[in-house]
């Protein structure tokens, strides 16, 4: 499946069957429009949540007309390629091995034009539908995404190392953010009885690193102190300006240039008198030592109060304004006995939930047990958008499923008044007769997602007592794709 790029300014691409078809897909027009559904929406004149029934490829080319380059955050749950007859969404992208041999040269109806047919293997086989499915899709994503914006991409170990080379060619690998491991479930499953497999990926790629302002895991925002020196930096001289505080043991002290100052492996040298008088630095300081800060930070932070002397005659800087820690790219399920809450000054202070918290989400909505097979819980979709740190920006998910993301941004913004708005996309893909779903009386995934969000808008509602005239939006204008 991998060959040489076609494009010179990139290092390598993944080649399959079928991808000049899927690219143009990409960028053929949109022949569709969206019909407003007043009757099946909430608010329908007053929100700005979107939600759309139809296949999604025609819905991004139609997004790309209002929404080009205004999608700060995409998150998307693609099926994984897994071949699994239990998903209610189709999953299984292989073809046959008949068929695949017809397109690739081994039989007939093949298109020897194509640049992009290489080898015509058994991983090709099971991989190029996925492909050529995902392929025009994460394209048009791109032309969707802010300059600043971030794209997420749930997937598992069938497909992520073809994701991982698909967004790279589209998204370029100089804009990989990480590849996020998801804890998902409590008790793992056997696969193969090689391994109990327990987590999934979220590949995760931002338009351009040169102005993403990255994931923030932790704000902390509590006054604390910081040592100005750092071991593993190179020696370096600084004058200290006097009157700093100091808080060495004695009031008024000495030490002559020349003399050295060690605490465990670190060092500093006097390049000048040592004078505190009442607890001040009398005289300016030069010093020698292995310094984390520049010249001109040193007598900023003297000006600004915030540098002082400390017990160990060391300096040390106090640091009031908020501090910043990326997120971790391990996602633990968290214990079972925490509340299933999210701190948002600090993401891992508690879980990010699993497969089992999810199905009992959507059935404490519901009342439907097992309504879909994998959802996402809430948690994490919304503690992954909550780590862009921004309150007032579009969030879209075009592979809606049972509508998670749409209940986690407006319990996100109930939570930090935010102002984000979602746009979810769900093809009205019929459920199986034998299904829970079907059973309770829907008859396609985009029913159930628009019926589980209408029960989040009333449970937000109720359990947190929204005054009607909150500028919470607590609705969504409900849309269809005609052709």
């Amino acid at each position: 499946m991998h060959g040489e790029s076609h494009n010179k300014d990139e290092r390598y691409s993944l080649n399959w069957t079928g991808k000049s078809a899927a690219f143009r897909a990409a960028h053929e027009p949109a022949t569709a429009i969206l019909k407003s559904l007043p009757d099946e929406s909430i608010n329908f004149d007053t929100t700005e949540n979107i939600f759309i029934e139809g296949e999604n490829l025609e819905v991004l080319k139609i997004l790309k007309r209002s929404y080009h380059e205004k999608v700060m955050c995409i998150i998307i749950d693609p099926p994984y390629n897994t071949g699994s007859e239990s998903f209610i969404y189709r999953d299984n992208f292989k073809e046959s091995k008949t068929n695949y041999e017809k397109r690739t040269g081994n039989g007939e109806d093949t298109n020897d034009n194509d640049p992009f047919i290489r080898n015509n293997d058994e991983s090709g086989r099971l991989h190029s539908n996925w492909l050529n499915m995902i392929f025009p899709r994460l394209i048009l994503a791109k032309d969707l995404l802010t300059n600043d914006g971030v794209i997420f991409v749930h997937i598992d170990d069938n497909e992520v190392h073809n994701l991982r080379l698909v967004m790279s060619e589209i998204f370029g690998e100089e804009n990989f953010v990480a590849q996020l491991v998801w804890e998902k479930k409590k008790k793992g499953a056997f696969l193969s009885g090689h391994y109990t497999n327990i987590k999934e990926y979220i590949v995760t790629f931002c338009k351009n690193k040169d102005v993403f302002k990255g994931l923030i895991g932790e704000i902390n925002d509590d006054p604390g102190t910081y040592p100005c020196i750092n071991e593993v930096n190179r020696k370096e001289i600084r004058r200290i300006p006097a009157g700093i505080k100091s808080k060495y043991r004695q009031k008024d002290h000495f030490l002559p240039k020349g003399s050295k100052i060690s605490v465990t492996t670190m060092e500093l040298v006097l390049h000048s008198d040592l004078v505190i008088k009442d607890s001040v630095l009398a005289e300016d300081l030069v010093i020698e030592g292995n310094w984390r800060y520049s010249q001109d930070a040193m007598e900023e932070f003297a000006e600004a109060d915030e540098l002082y002397v400390t017990e160990d005659l060391y300096l040390r800087r106090i640091v009031t304004h908020p501090r910043f820690k990326k997120l971790k790219d391990i996602l633990p399920k968290g214990s079972k006995d925490e509340k299933d809450d999210i701190d948002i000054k600090n993401l891992f202070n508690t879980g990010w939930g699993t497969n089992e918290d999810a199905k009992e989400e959507i059935r404490l909505l519901t009342g439907v047990k097992n309504l879909m097979d994998y959802p996402k819980p809430v948690r994490l979709v919304g503690k992954l958008i909550a780590s862009i740190r921004d309150t007032n920006f579009i969030v879209l998910d075009f592979f809606a499923g049972s509508g998670t993301t749409a209940h986690a941004v407006m319990d996100l913004n109930r939570r930090d008044n935010g102002n984000r708005k979602f746009i979810c996309v769900q093809l009205a893909e019929q459920v199986g007769e034998k299904s829970n779903a079907f059973k309770a009386g829907y008859h396609n995934i985009a029913d159930v997602a628009k019926a589980r969000i209408k029960k989040a808008i009333e449970k937000i509602r109720t359990d947190h007592a929204i005054d009607p005239n909150s500028k919470l939006d607590l609705g969504f204008k409900s849309m269809k794709v005609e052709e």
